[in-house]
């Protein structure tokens, strides 16, 4: 490590530049964590995400720039199960033929006759590694956490630094790396530590609303094109995912309405506005409802109000609203 220190130089990152991925998504050498409640989808989303990403084509209308080979850990499903969900998506009237699943492109696995895969010891993590090293997969999927990596208690911070220690190695592979995991009771954040989060250069939740799913991005790190599916809506046609422009979240209405009930002293405490900003189909968790996250993601980038123009007037109008309004709890 000395001497590992002693030759590292600034001008070593002069040239590094991030590559998209998937234009207008991610970006290649990226950790992402996809979570949802058990049913809703998440792994359907993360394979049909693969398949993109090794087949080429497109997800989600954004164009794939760089296809590699993918690597698919599955520590859930029956062998069975993988087997219809792969036919499905192979199935012969498949609008883009690009996406023809390819076993050269996708090496998938649940494990043998000695059981299920799992990377809960030091032992399996490192011939997970040492194989990629030699191998061509450079983008991985791990689904999912919780059976994969058998985590004794997911709220303690400790449980989960093994988790955050292995996806940093397959990064400095040069793999991108997608973790799935399951979400708390109400759907609306990821279960566990908020460690988990920590390494992570994007997150993206899924609920299910009626027959669509609608996406919520949590983090990006890397400030990539993904923002710009918070709140999108999308339904599974014809054995892929596509974007549901009728039923898209509009992020302006939602601001103006929400200045609009707080400029009447309808709410106005911080409690209020995360209730208000979830009634119009947002997830917010709770390290999201603070007072500056909440005004820099949904006020700031849409505001046409002088009056709400900053964080501190933000803050003032709410102040005023609740001393004005009595019938809520503060």
């Amino acid at each position: 490590m000395k001497n590992k220190l002693q030759a590292s130089k600034l001008s070593d990152y002069k040239d590094e530049y991030s590559t998209p991925l998937i234009e207008g998504f991610i970006d290649a050498q990226t950790l992402t964590m996809v979570y949802a409640k058990s049913g809703v989808g998440k792994s359907l989303f993360t394979l049909d995400l693969a398949l993109s990403v090794a087949t080429g084509g497109s997800f989600l209308g954004c164009k794939v720039s760089n296809p590699v080979p993918v690597l698919y850990l599955d520590g859930e499903m029956n062998k069975a199960t993988v087997n219809k969900r792969l036919t499905l998506f192979d199935a012969d009237d498949r609008v883009d033929a690009n996406y023809r699943v390819n076993d050269t492109d996708l090496k998938y696995y649940t494990g043998d006759s000695d059981g299920p895969v799992r990377l809960s010891t030091q032992e399996n993590r490192a011939g997970v590694i040492e194989f990629i090293k030699t191998s061509q997969y450079r983008f991985i999927v791990l689904d999912s956490l919780r059976t994969l990596f058998q985590v004794a208690d997911e709220n303690a911070s400790s449980s989960v630094q093994h988790v955050n220690d292995f996806l940093m190695s397959l990064r400095h592979l040069g793999c991108t790396v997608v973790l799935v995991h399951h979400s708390n009771k109400d759907g609306l954040a990821y279960a566990g530590s908020t460690n988990i989060e920590t390494v992570l250069d994007y997150a993206v939740g899924i609920t299910k609303k009626g027959a669509s799913r609608q996406l919520f991005v949590s983090k990006n790190r890397q400030d990539s094109g993904i923002s710009s599916f918070d709140g999108q809506y999308v339904d599974f046609v014809d054995a892929k995912f596509v974007v549901n422009a009728t039923t898209r979240l509009d992020m302006q209405s939602v601001c103006d309405g929400l200045i609009a009930v707080i400029k009447r002293h309808q709410i106005g405490t911080i409690k209020d506005v995360v209730a208000y900003l979830r009634g119009k189909g947002l997830s917010i968790n709770s390290s999201d409802g603070t007072i500056p996250k909440i005004y820099n993601k949904y006020i700031s980038p849409y505001c046409t109000d002088p009056d709400f123009s900053t964080l501190q007037k933000f803050k003032a109008a709410l102040n005023t609203a609740r001393n004005q309004d009595h019938s809520f709890s503060s």
